[in-house]
């Protein structure tokens, strides 16, 4: 609830404050006075963006500020969009909305400040604007269906509703875009397949080229290794006369010397000694050098063989052993990955079909609520618009079928968001007239109450903000009037309610009414707004009946103010 409102240095007003009733709140003044103001300081509060300077002083700041009670579950709400950790402070809702003198706006929730997509997601909790844009929606299909689902208490099924259809359509979507993926990588898994086969099978290994190319090159050389090998056994060993035995005789020769005490001799003994086992150990391994050459031309083909099919594969991939072996890797992933959305399709669809039938039942259960709901919704609307002046009034819901309903795993048919069903309202105001398309065949003032009566019988059914009431008098008069101001009477009973109006009938009925005046007689125009009294109420409907505060305009503004006191 609206408990008060103050305005500094708005358009034409430098400071007000209004303190709101809980029930009807009836704003009136002359033509021109400014009323829209109040409507239009609310309207930027909650979100409406500014385009223009609208300062009264344009050298000041613009200060607009909204307080409301909250009931607890819009205070949950709240709380959780603005992050507030305990929802108590919220029973209390203060927005403050500056302007500076450049244009630019700031909002402040409880001094909190916040951006304009939390105040969007508020402004249907707090306000309700019923204007003439409001009026217009009444032409769309999509709010038809949300005023029936409300009435009808279908909100909660078609929110489960919508979130199953978001899920199935999402999945559509995903397993369309996996199975293209799918298919446009096919080629190249094929390919990855048989490259990840061929490198495997040679089963490469740096360390086993390394010692095939040693094997290779000792093989290749066996044979001038055994003839070496030969020639040092024959020479240093076997021949007369060979390298070891003249070095023996040698040795003996100056062995025979050593007693002559000369130092030098000492020494070429000692390297004679250190001579003759050198070559001893030469000839052996020499001699085990030879006896571990296999001169195995059979094993030195398969050799180079093998070496041969590692360069090609080398040459093939244009790699080296170890970026071949990455290769391999990354392939395996690319294929392991493929392979696992081919899983995830085959899940997909599986998710998919329980999806469906949990869509489709929710969508068959919906049509049959709206179904039942629509013949008590369009008696309860007629009834109400006979009581709002129109008495020949038949109001009528027409509800058929958007389609055949088709899901599989890549089509989704004949449903929407809210559902299989597609609405149209129909309205007749003339007796023996059929209904037609409401937006054919309604005039303005039948829309303004028609869309009065769906605000009263959705009262009950739904959350209650503040509803306001601008130029919802358009059209009127009379009678119509009185009947249009019991009805708004009635809706304040659910909802607290603001209304702007010309007519004194209609304010005859307020709780509370205001009054704005423009004082002209100032360097520039002044609004003001004051709350009336019970006499200055006899006089403002005095003035708004006849211009006057005559004899006879307070004598039937008393009268107006009696009946709806007494509520006849």
């Amino acid at each position: 609830m609206l408990t008060k409102l103050t305005i500094n240095n708005f358009i034409l007003s430098d400071n007000i404050t209004i303190e709101f009733g809980h029930k009807l709140n009836i704003l009136t003044g002359e033509t021109g006075a400014g009323k829209s103001v109040i409507v239009g300081a609310l309207d930027y509060i909650l979100g409406r963006q500014i385009s223009v300077n609208l300062a009264y002083d344009a050298v000041k700041p613009v200060y607009l500020t909204a307080f409301f009670n909250l009931e607890p579950d819009k205070a949950g709400f709240i709380g959780n969009l603005i992050e507030y950790s305990s929802f108590d402070k919220l029973q209390r809702l203060v927005i403050r909305k500056e302007i500076s003198v450049k244009g630019r706006s700031t909002t402040y929730i409880n001094d909190k400040r916040i951006n304009n997509r939390i105040i969007t997601e508020i402004r249907p909790l707090l306000i309700d604007f019923h204007s003439q844009r409001e009026q217009m929606k009444l032409f769309d299909e999509d709010y038809q269906l949300k005023v029936l689902d409300a009435w009808a208490g279908l909100t909660k099924l078609r929110n489960q509703y919508k979130y199953y259809f978001e899920e199935l359509k999402s999945a559509i979507e995903k397993k369309k875009y996996l199975e293209k993926e799918e298919k446009r990588n096919a080629e190249k898994i094929l390919l990855y397949e048989y490259q990840i086969e061929e490198i495997e099978k040679m089963e490469l290994s740096n360390i086993e080229e390394k010692k095939l190319n040693q094997e290779l090159e000792l093989l290749a050389n066996s044979e001038e290794i055994l003839t070496l090998c030969s020639e040092i056994q024959h020479n240093f060993v076997e021949q007369d006369s060979s390298i070891i035995d003249l070095i023996n005789s040698y040795q003996k020769r100056i062995e025979k010397l050593e007693n002559t005490g000369n130092e030098r001799i000492k020494i070429i003994i000692t390297i004679f000694n250190e001579i003759t086992h050198s070559l001893s150990d030469l000839t052996s391994e020499f001699s085990q050098l030879e006896d571990g050459i296999d001169l195995d031309q059979e094993k030195m083909n398969r050799i180079e063989e093998r070496l041969n099919s590692i360069l090609q594969i080398k040459t093939k991939y244009k790699m080296e052993i170890p970026q071949l072996h990455d290769h391999l890797n990354m392939m395996k992933s690319v294929v392991e990955q493929w392979s696992s959305g081919k899983k995830d399709i085959e899940q997909l669809a599986q998710k998919i079909s329980e999806l469906a039938d949990k869509t489709v039942n929710l969508a068959e259960r919906l049509s049959s609520g709206r179904n039942e709901a629509t013949p008590p919704f369009t008696a309860s609307i007629s009834d109400d618009l006979k009581s709002l002046s129109i008495p020949n009034a038949v109001f009528s819901v027409d509800i058929t079928s958007i389609g055949k309903i088709f899901i599989n795993d890549g089509f989704l048919r004949g449903l929407t968001e809210t559902g299989n069903d597609k609405i149209d309202f129909l309205f007749s105001a003339n007796k023996g007239s059929d209904p037609e398309l409401l937006k054919e065949v309604v005039s303005g003032g039948e829309l303004s109450r028609l869309l009065l009566a769906i605000k009263k019988v959705l009262a009950g059914k739904i959350a209650s903000p503040t509803l306001i009431l601008d130029e919802i008098d358009t059209g009127i008069g009379g009678r119509t009037a009185i009947s249009t101001g019991e009805y708004i009477k009635k809706i304040a009973s659910y909802h607290q309610v603001l209304c702007i109006t010309h007519l004194p009938q209609i304010a005859s009925f307020g709780d509370k009414q205001f009054m704005i005046q423009k004082k002209t007689d100032l360097t520039r125009p002044l609004i003001k707004v004051k709350e009336l009294s019970s006499s200055e109420r006899r006089d403002e409907i005095a003035r708004m009946l006849s211009g006057t505060k005559s004899e006879i305009a307070l004598k039937h503004a008393d009268e107006l103010l009696e009946k709806t006191i007494k509520g006849e």
